[in-house]
């Protein structure tokens, strides 16, 4: 009887060591953090909707150890891949465009935010005063995020020391003066076709 007892016993602590060690790997497949706790701020930037279809599409990083974002980045050929509209999603709207550039410069760690400036060339980028904008992840991982006037935007990626891997634009129509025929509500993603935004500057 104190045999079984024992042996009972050995196999709860044996389980439970097991959970333990598998809970706290989950921790750094998920890019929370490690532990460190989950950025939800993406949350009160696009709609619950459009959020669940982004993360279909693309990854959304909410950890709260983002690496330091600097630097201008050349995204070719950019390629949107998704529209979706009312509850209809679009996966076959494949358009490629010529390149667009990303600057991200200001990184703040203690309030993980950065400034971003976007644009068709690197003079017109480099002349705009980027949006302060959230920025979420865990080690090279990054989500930025941020409401603007017409629009939603997020960019999730990968840094690495010559570019941005796995780079992904998605982008939410907020008012009817957006234009291009996009109604409030609508979405499109986007990504690096060849894989990696080249940094540039």
């Amino acid at each position: 009887m104190k045999k079984t007892n024992f042996w009972s016993l050995m196999t709860l602590f044996l389980c439970a060591i097991c959970a333990t060690t598998l809970t706290a790997c989950g921790d750094d497949d998920d890019d929370n953090g490690g532990g460190g706790g989950s950025d939800n701020r993406i949350n009160s930037v696009f709609t619950s909707k459009n959020l669940n279809t982004m993360s279909r599409f693309m990854p959304i990083h909410r950890g709260t150890t983002p690496p330091a974002l600097e630097g201008t980045y050349k995204v070719s050929p950019d390629i949107k891949i998704v529209e979706a509209w009312d509850d209809y999603v679009d996966e076959d709207k494949v358009q490629i465009y010529s390149a667009y550039y990303w600057r991200f410069y200001d990184f703040d760690a203690e309030n993980r935010t950065v400034r971003v400036a976007s644009g068709e060339t690197l003079s017109e980028v480099a002349s705009k005063t980027g949006a302060v904008s959230y920025i979420s992840g865990s080690g090279n991982n990054f989500t930025v995020c941020r409401n603007l006037d017409t629009r939603n935007y997020a960019v999730s990626g990968t840094l690495t020391s010559s570019g941005i891997s796995n780079f992904f634009f998605a982008c939410e129509v907020t008012d009817e003066d957006y234009g291009d025929g996009w109604d409030v509500g609508d979405l499109w993603i986007s990504k690096d076709g060849d894989g990696m935004a080249e940094k540039v500057e």
